[in-house]
């Protein structure tokens, strides 16, 4: 997926847990690990 240059990371973010069924596990510092449970994904 090609990420638009103009959306900041918190916004992608929010975007990928509402609409693509991502939720955030963890973060340390600036650096987010999202899972999703959708194989494919």
């Amino acid at each position: 997926m090609k990420v638009p240059r103009d959306l900041s990371g918190a916004q992608l973010i929010k975007v990928l847990c509402r609409d693509w069924g991502y939720r955030q596990v963890h973060q340390e510092g600036s650096h987010v690990i999202l899972q999703t449970e959708t194989p494919g994904h």
